[in-house]
């Protein structure tokens, strides 16, 4: 998890739990912690327009059931922006989780805030809440 395409602006050891209920993707699909305060129980918000688009559809790399698109607020504003989250269900239960957002700045372009990439996996399902 440490190499930087995997991890950009994260802290390396930075841990994530998710609280998923498929039952309710477009209404209230859950929430995500970052064990570095990123997150604190943040709601997953859906996109609705994404729903309703071909992007719904994205299938990328062996073993996912489906991939979701969500969006994520930091707890602190001071941490940048809304936060693009990609959510792959997979095949055996568990999931991956991918946070983005930005890319590095252009030459001599302000930052607004710094980008990420974080990929999250595997996330195992648990009925506890360990992380």
């Amino acid at each position: 998890m440490g190499a930087s395409f995997v991890l950009r602006g994260f802290k390396t050891n930075v841990r994530m739990q998710m609280k998923f209920d498929a039952d309710h993707i477009p209404d209230a699909p859950g929430t995500l912690t970052t064990d570095d305060g990123l997150l604190s129980s943040t709601p997953m918000r859906s996109l609705p327009e994404v729903m309703n688009d071909p992007l719904s559809t994205i299938n990328f790399g062996e073993g996912r059931d489906k991939n979701l698109i969500f969006a994520v607020d930091p707890v602190d504003t001071a941490n940048g922006p809304t936060i693009l989250a990609v959510v792959s269900l997979m095949h055996g239960g568990d999931a991956e989780v991918r946070l983005l957002r930005g890319a590095p700045p252009a030459e001599n372009a302000p930052a607004e805030a710094p980008p990420l990439f974080g990929v999250f996996a595997p996330m195992t399902r648990r009925s506890d809440p360990c992380w």
